[in-house]
């Protein structure tokens, strides 16, 4: 049997709205340009965009070593579909990486920022 705890100023019913996306762009400039688009539209609350992280990856049978920024998006379930869709729009990468973490909890506090911050109409 499982057994659920919540850990105290933490929620579970709006944490089961909010998600974390990540991508990662190949200059700092770009992140930031999709990082303040994805803010102005009010698609994320809040966009982390960590420079000069170091990839290693396999593209066309090719080993590439490239340096990229990785992109922390802090937003709503509801909105995910439309971030993937505006990450695609903007982004350089052919297959961009974009990938969705459902975080198990969040500070109440934060979650209600998060959602006050956002487009949920």
């Amino acid at each position: 049997m499982v057994q659920v705890r919540f850990l105290p100023g933490v929620q579970s019913k709006m944490s089961d709205n909010n998600i974390i996306i990540l991508t990662n762009t190949p200059t700092q400039k770009a992140g930031e340009k999709l990082a303040e688009n994805l803010v102005k539209s009010k698609l994320a609350a809040c966009v982390n965009v960590l420079p000069k992280g170091h990839s290693v990856y396999r593209w066309q049978n090719k080993i590439i070593k490239e340096s990229e920024n990785l992109l922390i998006i802090k937003a709503a379930k509801s909105l995910e579909k439309k971030i993937y869709k505006k990450i695609q729009e903007l982004h350089s990468y052919e297959v961009p990486e974009i990938i969705t973490i459902n975080p198990n909890n969040i500070d109440a506090k934060y979650a209600k920022w998060i959602n006050e911050s956002l487009n949920l109409e």
